[in-house]
């Protein structure tokens, strides 16, 4: 099934382009997840994934810098992104509007600060293959602090908000030069 995913680093307003229907006349819905459908992903990635990928994420996981808590958080979060990958590359549908997933696959990048992007991109090559991303550009550097500073973000318990920008800056930068070449498809919205 055809379907895109949506990334960018956080505060770029993902959430809200979705909301707001900015894809001009393309048909879409969003594709959300309540608990239920949350823990099935997480079992579907599970089965997805072989040994050495989930002992890589998991190892990736516990090299951030964050509790344990959340560190199986981010663990959690990135099989789940597998299942989700999984059920909605099988189906075969004739409908004609496409899922469009906040935050998939594509968004592993940014999920794992301490794990250098390259080996990251090595691990999801493959899916990223098969994948159309939009890559939500930041809004600039003030802009991002100021929203981090007025939403907050989880992270923000654990890192400084310069390294946290600082991070997420480098590795959109990266896959903005690789995802053309990475992914079925992208397409770069600047977020004015």
């Amino acid at each position: 099934m055809k379907f895109t995913e949506i990334t960018g680093q956080p505060c770029t307003g993902k959430t809200s382009f979705i909301n707001n229907g900015k894809l001009g006349k393309t048909l879409y819905y969003s594709y959300s997840q309540g608990i239920f459908v949350k823990t099935v992903n997480f079992f579907r990635g599970l089965f997805y994934l072989d040994f050495a990928r989930l002992k890589m994420l998991f190892a990736w996981s516990f090299n951030e810098e964050a509790s344990i808590f959340f560190k199986l958080n981010i663990f959690r979060n990135a099989v789940s992104k597998f299942g989700i990958y999984n059920s909605l590359s099988k189906k075969n549908t004739s409908i004609s509007s496409f899922p469009l997933v906040d935050e998939g696959i594509s968004h592993l990048p940014f999920l794992f600060l301490n794990t250098k992007t390259d080996h990251i991109l090595n691990l999801i090559r493959e899916e990223l293959e098969t994948i159309q991303v939009i890559i939500l550009k930041s809004p600039g550097l003030d802009e991002i602090k100021d929203r981090l500073k007025n939403r907050g973000h989880k992270r923000l318990r654990f890192l400084s908000l310069n390294k946290f920008i600082d991070m997420n800056y480098k590795i959109e930068s990266l896959l903005l030069n690789r995802y053309s070449e990475l992914c079925n498809g992208m397409k770069i919205i600047d977020n004015d």
